[in-house]
């Protein structure tokens, strides 16, 4: 199987990461991820440390299309680096609250994303 993208994607450096980016989006989407910090860890490093999303201008063109999407993942981005505060804070001390904002600003974000299409899988066998 391969992965297919729309083509208003062509323009993008890494379409893949796209894809994996609207996926983590979905997950953060979730109102009870703050109760799984092993979750939330693979949300705050594929955001922080894999892709670097401080800013999130710097994704456009590699991940991101428009200033709308970067405004989007802005939102995003400061809500979840809220919700995680200071290096001391453990992600077992996320409280409810502040992961509705996550929970909410990342459904806006994909929602934006999704404006543009969704990658979907071809097997190869099909003609």
């Amino acid at each position: 199987m391969t992965q297919q993208y729309p083509p208003s994607w062509s323009g993008l450096d890494y379409p893949w990461q796209r894809a994996e980016l609207i996926a983590y989006l979905l997950d953060a989407q979730n109102l009870a991820l703050w109760q799984e910090p092993d979750e939330v860890k693979f949300l705050m490093h594929f955001v922080f440390d894999d892709h670097d999303f401080q800013p999130p201008s710097q994704q456009l063109g590699f991940m991101l299309l428009d200033d709308e999407e970067v405004d989007a993942m802005t939102a995003f981005v400061t809500a979840f680096s809220s919700a995680l505060g200071p290096r001391s804070k453990r992600l077992s001390e996320i409280s409810a609250e502040e992961w509705s904002v996550v929970a909410r600003t990342a459904a806006h974000a994909r929602l934006c994303l999704l404006q543009k299409g969704e990658s979907w899988f071809k097997d190869e066998c099909e003609g």
